[in-house]
C-alpha cells in the first residue's frame, strides 16, 4: 500500500508480509488491542509513514504485535496514540507480546500514553526490541487511569528473556 489518501486500520494475520509506505494510520479505535495496526503472527514493514491519534482499551493503540509477529519501522512517526483509554493498557505507540519483534530505525515516538506502562512502547516479556537512531519525546504513563502501574514513560520491557538494544537514540521529557 503506498500513499493512501484515507486513514487505514489493518489487521494482519499469519502468512502475510505487507509493506506499507507513505501511509497514514490515524483516528482508529479498538475495544481490545491494536487500534491502528494489529499484527498477529505476520511480518510488517512500515516505511515513511505516520501512525497517530489511535485509541484502544487494550494494548498497543498504534501498533500491536502478537503470536510471533515482526515489525520493521523505518523513518516513521508514532504520536498521540493512547493505550488503556478506558481500562488497563500498555504501549501507547506500540506493544509487543511474547515472541514478537520490533525493529525501529529513524523513527519518532512522541506524546503517546498508556495506563499501565510504556507510554511509547510496552513489552510483556520474551520479545525482542531493537531501537536505532530514534527519538522519544513527551511519552507518558497516564497516572489518572484506573489501576495504573506507572512504569516506563518511554519504554517498559517487563519480562525476562527480553533482548532490548538501544543505540544512537534520544529520550526527552518522558
Amino acid at each position: 500500500l503506498r500513499k493512501a489518501g484515507a486513514t487505514v486500520h489493518a489487521v494482519l494475520t499469519a502468512g502475510g508480509a505487507p509493506t506499507l509506505r507513505d501511509v497514514r494510520v490515524q483516528y482508529n479505535f479498538a475495544l481490545t488491542d491494536g487500534a491502528g495496526i494489529n499484527v498477529i503472527g505476520s511480518t510488517l514493514s512500515l516505511n515513511s509513514s505516520t501512525v497517530s491519534y489511535n485509541r484502544c482499551n487494550g494494548n498497543g493503540a498504534g501498533i500491536a504485535l502478537s503470536s510471533g509477529a515482526i515489525a520493521t519501522l523505518e523513518g516513521c512517526s508514532l504520536y498521540n496514540n493512547a493505550a488503556g483509554f478506558d481500562g488497563p493498557g500498555t504501549g501507547g505507540g506500540a506493544y509487543l507480546s511474547t515472541g514478537s519483534l520490533l525493529d525501529a530505525l529513524n523513527t519518532y515516538f512522541g506524546s503517546n500514553t498508556a495506563s499501565n506502562g510504556g507510554g511509547a512502547i510496552g513489552e510483556s516479556g520474551g520479545s525482542g526490541l531493537f531501537i536505532r537512531s530514534c527519538t522519544f519525546s513527551a511519552n507518558a504513563v497516564n497516572t489518572q487511569a484506573p489501576s495504573p502501574t506507572y512504569f516506563g514513560g518511554a519504554i517498559w520491557a517487563a519480562g525476562p528473556n527480553t533482548p532490548v538494544q538501544i543505540s544512537l537514540s534520544t529520550f526527552t521529557s518522558n
